[in-house]
C-alpha cells in the first residue's frame, strides 16, 4: 500500500477513532471479535511505520498488539489466537533488535519460546518446531551464548528430546527423524561416538514407528541411510562393534534391494553400492576374502552402471574407490596383475578428478594410490620401488595435515610413518617414534575410537 507522507495524520485519526469505538463496546461475547479487529489495526499501523523507519512509533503499536493478543488468548485459547500472538511477538522483537533494545528482546523472546512450545504441543506442526529452533538460536545469540555451536546445539538437543518423549503425533516424526540424524552426524564429526550412536538409534526408532503407519518409499530410504550412518559409527568403535556394524550395513542393503524393485533411482543404487562396499570392508578385515571379493564386485558393478548413466564427479570417485578396494583383495589372494590393473584404474580416475578440482579432498584420495603402489611393489619383492612410493605417500600426507590440521589427516600421517618404517628390516625406529607420538595423542584424546588403540598396539609391537 502506497501512502503519502502527508496522509500520516489522517491515518492516525482513523486509528484513534477505531480505538475509541472499540473501547466503548461492552466486554461480552462479541467483544472478542472487535479485539481481533483492534489487533489487526495495531499490526497494520506497526507495519506502516516500520516500513517508513519510524521505529519508535512502530514499536508502540506492536507492543499494543502483544497486549491485545494476550487478552485474546486468555479469553479464547484457540490455535488461531495463539498464532496471531506469535506474529505480534515476532514483529515486536525484530523492531527491538533494530533499536538495540536487547533487554526487551531477551524478555519477549522468552515469552515467545513458551508460546511456540505450547503451539507445537497442541498442533504437532513441523513449521512451529522449526520456528522454535530459529527463535531459540536468536535468543542465545542475544544472550551472547553463541560464541560456538555447543550452547545452541545442547539446548536444541534437549528440546527435541523433550518433544520426542511426549509426542505421539506422527506428523512430527519425519522432523524428529531428520533432527536426530543431524545430531548424530554432528557428534560423529566431533568424534563423540557414544552420542552419535545414540542419536542415530533414536532416528531409526522413529523411522520404524513411522513405517508402522506410513510404509513410504521416502521413509524406507531415510531408514537405509541412517543405518549406513550408524554402521560407520560402529566401525569407528573398533573390532568389538564390527559385528553390529555389519548388521547395520546388511539391513541398509536389504532395504535398498527392496527399494530397487520399485525404483532404480540413482540415490538408491549409490546407497546400495556403499552398503556392499562397507560389508566387503568388514569381511576383508575378518579374513573372509571370498565374501569381501563378492561384495566389492557387486559394489563395483553398481558404480560402473551409475557412471554410464551419469558421468558426474561423485560416481567417478565411487568407481575409483571400488577399484582400490578390489585391488587390495586381489593383492591379498596373490593376483598381482589384477591388483595392478585395479590400482592403475583407480589412480587414473583420481588423477583426472584432482586435475579438475584441485581440492584437498581429491588430493587426499589421490594420495592413497601411492600407498597402493607401495603395497603392490612390496608384495612383488621390489623393496626400493615400494620405499619410493611409501615416501611419496608420507610427503603428501604431511602436506595434507599442514593444510587441514584435521584429526583424520593426523591419523593418516601416523599410518604413513608406519608403512615407510616397516618397508624393510630392520624397521626404522625414528619413523616408528613419529608414529608412536601421533597415535599416543589420538588414543589420549579419543579413547573410545578403537582403531586408534589397535594401531598404537601394533606400533609398540613393531618397536620391541
Amino acid at each position: 500500500m502506497n501512502i503519502k507522507k502527508e496522509n500520516y495524520v489522517e491515518i492516525e485519526k482513523y486509528y484513534r477513532m477505531i480505538s475509541y469505538l472499540i473501547k466503548q463496546i461492552p466486554k461480552d461475547k462479541t467483544f472478542t471479535k472487535f479485539q481481533q479487529i483492534y489487533l489487526g489495526c495495531y499490526m497494520f499501523l506497526g507495519d506502516f511505520f516500520a516500513g517508513r523507519k519510524n521505529l519508535e512509533t512502530a514499536e508502540k503499536f506492536y507492543h499494543k498488539g502483544i497486549t491485545i493478543g494476550k487478552q485474546l488468548v486468555e479469553n479464547k485459547d484457540y490455535i488461531k489466537e495463539n498464532v496471531n500472538l506469535l506474529a505480534s511477538y515476532s514483529k515486536y522483537i525484530n523492531i527491538c533488535k533494530e533499536m538495540g533494545k536487547l533487554k526487551e528482546v531477551d524478555k519477549y523472546i522468552k515469552e515467545q519460546l513458551e508460546l511456540i512450545n505450547k503451539i507445537v504441543e497442541k498442533t504437532g506442526k513441523v513449521y512451529y518446531l522449526r520456528q522454535f529452533i530459529c527463535t531459540y538460536r536468536d535468543y542465545l545469540m542475544n544472550k551472547q551464548k553463541f560464541t560456538n555451536a555447543e550452547d545452541f546445539n545442547f539446548n536444541i538437543f534437549t528440546f527435541i528430546e523433550q518433544v520426542a518423549e511426549k509426542t505421539t503425533n506422527i506428523e512430527l516424526f519425519p522432523e524428529l527423524i531428520r533432527y536426530f540424524n543431524i545430531f548424530g552426524n554432528y557428534f560423529f564429526q566431533q568424534r563423540n561416538l557414544t552420542k552419535a550412536k545414540n542419536y542415530f538409534k533414536k532416528s531409526i526408532d522413529f523411522c520404524w514407528r513411522l513405517l508402522d503407519t506410513e510404509f513410504t518409499e521416502e521413509t524406507r530410504y531415510n531408514l537405509a541411510n541412517i543405518y549406513w550412518n550408524l554402521g560407520q559409527v560402529l566401525e569407528q568403535e573398533g573390532p568389538n562393534s564390527e559385528s553390529e556394524a555389519q548388521e547395520c550395513f546388511r539391513k541398509q542393503s536389504d532395504i535398498c534391494e527392496g527399494l530397487m524393485e520399485i525404483s532404480k533411482s540413482e540415490n538408491i543404487q549409490r546407497l546400495l553400492s556403499l552398503g556392499y562396499e562397507r560389508q566387503g570392508n568388514i569381511y576383508f578385515r575378518h579374513g573372509n576374502v571370498n565374501n569381501a571379493l563378492k561384495f566389492y564386485e557387486k559394489a563395483l558393478f553398481l558404480s560402473e552402471q551409475l557412471l554410464q548413466e551419469n558421468n558426474n564427479y561423485i560416481y567417478r570417485c565411487d568407481l575409483a574407490v571400488g577399484y582400490h578396494q578390489l585391488g587390495i583383495v586381489y593383492l591379498k589372494i596373490e593376483k598381482q596383475e589384477e591388483a595392478e590393473t585395479c590400482f592403475k584404474n583407480s589412480y587414473l580416475l583420481l588423477r583426472d578428478i584432482f586435475n579438475e578440482t584441485k581440492s584437498i579432498e581429491d588430493y587426499r584420495n589421490l594420495t592413497i594410490c601411492y600407498q597402493d603402489f607401495g603395497d603392490l611393489n612390496r608384495k612383488k619383492g621390489e623393496i626400493e620401488k615400494s620405499e619410493r612410493f611409501y615416501r611419496k605417500h608420507l610427503n603428501r600426507r604431511k602436506k595434507i595435515f599442514e593444510k587441514t590440521n584435521e584429526i583424520q589427516d593426523y591419523q593418516n600421517l601416523g599410518l604413513a610413518y608406519c608403512l615407510l618404517a616397516c618397508c624393510r628390516e630392520p624397521y626404522d625406529q625414528n619413523l616408528l617414534e613419529e608414529a608412536l607420538e601421533i597415535y599416543t595423542f589420538l588414543v589420549t584424546e579419543y579413547p573410545l575410537v578403537g582403531d586408534f588403540s589397535y594401531h598404537l598396539a601394533v606400533i609398540k609391537e613393531c618397536m620391541n
